[in-house]
């Protein structure tokens, strides 16, 4: 389907550089003086609304992404590499709140660092503090996260699915090289890059070494329709059987729409989860699908975890032995 929209202006970084904004709607040049930056402001030629942005060690940054578990991320442009990068910003308000937010960004920023250098994991570049905020510099991705592009009506090829569980099980298995678990596998945390049709795998807020799982805290992390495995939910040790539980559960959303269990609170979603018997059998719920992929899916969200794959290499070689 072709939009009828009209093709907004591109950013023109060397006005920005000379204190102006080209407006993105009519292409006319307004003064930013006065303008506080990250505000939306008006035109003065087409009233149109224009995202203001900042400059800021050596990055303009100028357009709002979205939200992640900690932090608000933003489009911008590195002007000594000349490329587009993803800024993680943390304002110290949100700091002074809960200092627990500013360690858990820390820690997502020394864990990027470690294992980003996989292709099917996004880069972390740089990190930096100024003016009350804290900044994480990432790679900018140009594709979609998996919540965006499936639906019940429009699923990938069952091929492409199973390259990319092939792809995610490779990132996790550098990652443990590292002694780390992502524990966070869900559509949100999934891009798929617009041209090959890659995996990118985001944000490492719930990711932490194996001895550092299994503490009773009183709060459950994670998503509880993908990544609350029982072990989770009960406070027990996790390990790669549990991250193969929630590629499991990724894999069953990519192939179906839906995801595995659909209730109205998350009390309900983690005691299905933690339900030896499920209601349906999982043949029952991916009739079209190919049997020898049911059988591996399977295997993978096992209620038990010595029921499922054990180790990364394991899950590779069975969904990689998978004839379609």
């Amino acid at each position: 389907m072709f939009s009828l929209s009209k093709k907004k202006k591109e950013l023109n970084i060397s006005e920005i550089l000379r204190g102006k904004l080209v407006c993105q709607e009519c292409g006319k040049s307004f003064s930013l003086e006065k303008i506080p930056p990250f505000t939306l402001s008006k035109c003065p030629y087409c009233q149109d609304y224009n995202f203001i942005p900042k400059l800021v060690r050596g990055y303009c940054i100028f357009k709002p992404l979205g939200g992640g578990g900690t932090g608000c991320v933003y489009k911008a442009y590195d002007l000594e590499k000349k490329q587009y990068v993803a800024i993680k910003m943390l304002q110290e308000i949100e700091i002074n709140k809960d200092e627990a937010v500013f360690s858990r960004f820390l820690r997502e920023y020394a864990i990027g660092r470690k294992v980003s250098t996989h292709p099917n994991f996004c880069k972390t570049y740089d990190f930096f503090e100024l003016d009350s905020y804290n900044y994480m510099v990432l790679e900018f991705i140009e594709g979609n996260r998996l919540d965006k592009i499936i639906s019940p009506e429009g699923l990938p090829e069952v091929k492409l699915v199973v390259l990319w569980g092939l792809q995610i099980l490779s990132a996790l298995q550098h990652m443990y090289t590292f002694d780390y678990l992502y524990r966070d596998l869900k559509p949100q945390n999934i891009l798929i890059t617009d041209k090959e049709k890659n995996v990118k795998i985001i944000d490492f807020g719930l990711s932490c070494k194996k001895q550092e799982t299994g503490i009773k805290t009183g709060i459950i992390e994670g998503s509880p329709e993908f990544n609350i495995t029982p072990e989770r939910s009960n406070f027990d040790v996790e390990d790669m059987y549990s991250e193969i539980y929630g590629l499991g559960m990724l894999m069953y959303f990519c192939l179906t729409g839906n995801p595995f269990y659909r209730t109205s609170t998350v009390k309900e979603l983690v005691n299905l989860h933690n339900k030896p018997l499920r209601v349906s059998d999982l043949s029952q719920k991916m009739a079209q699908i190919h049997p020898e992929l049911v059988v591996v899916i399977d295997r993978m969200i096992k209620n038990n975890p010595s029921e499922r794959f054990q180790t990364y290499k394991g899950a590779y070689q069975a969904l990689e032995a998978v004839k379609l």
